[in-house]
């Protein structure tokens, strides 16, 4: 799909059943059923919803311009229709690292009530994401339950960055990060490979900071993580 479906997508993914068209179709079903029978699928209401989720899901596979893309797909983050958002979340996903650093920048207004299904798109692009490593880690304490539960999900599935800045909260945070931190390394013991397993790789990388930073952080692994 290229750039020139772009215009067209975003205006898809904006789309509304408007009040007129509401109140013809309400006044359609007031009509006798001879006439209704015969009036009724011309003026039928549009599936915006489907439109909507149609049209996040389609920039997802788009080849050129993805990063067009990223403003309505975050717009869309906020569509008061679950699948809606799930596809945009999706699609942000697909198009990788070009759309972390927005999501980034959401994560930290602090009121903003896109910021815990930001951090699950975050956790759906897995490593690719570990740039928000630092800001998610923040949000660990934070007072919204929805906000911590979709911290970890994302932290679960950022990589060997996130089980470092986990491991070393476990010795380094106050008494709530520690314990928050502890609990998700915990849960990501049934995962293929487990934090101990991405430390020892991240210890025989090339690059002299990351074997500093997994040696660091295999020593700061609590015993209470049973690791």
């Amino acid at each position: 799909m290229g750039s020139n479906a772009v215009p067209d997508l975003i205006e898809q993914a904006q789309y509304r059943v408007t009040p007129s068209q509401k109140a013809l179709h309400k006044q359609a079903t007031k009509l006798p059923k001879s006439i209704g029978k015969i009036v009724g699928p011309l003026i039928g209401l549009p599936d915006d919803v489907s439109i909507r989720e149609a049209a996040a899901r389609a920039f997802g596979s788009m080849e050129y311009e993805a990063e067009d893309a990223i403003p309505i797909l975050i717009y869309l983050l906020g569509d008061m229709e679950g699948n809606v958002r799930w596809e945009a979340a999706k699609s942000l996903a697909q198009i990788g690292p070009i759309a972390v650093p927005p999501l980034i920048e959401i994560l930290e207004e602090r009121t903003n009530t896109l910021r815990s299904i930001v951090a699950n798109t975050l956790g759906q692009m897995g490593p690719e994401a570990s740039a928000a490593v630092p800001i998610l880690i923040t949000g660990l304490t934070d007072p919204n339950e929805q906000m911590r539960d979709q911290t970890a999900y994302a932290l679960m599935r950022l990589g060997p960055q996130a089980v470092v800045a986990l491991a070393n909260l476990t010795t380094n945070g106050n008494a709530k990060e520690r314990e928050a931190a502890q609990e998700i390394l915990r849960r990501m013991m049934s995962t293929p490979e487990a934090p101990i397993q991405m430390l020892r790789k991240l210890a025989a990388d090339p690059a002299t900071t990351n074997r500093v930073q997994a040696m660091e952080a295999l020593g700061n692994l609590r015993p209470a993580t049973s690791l």
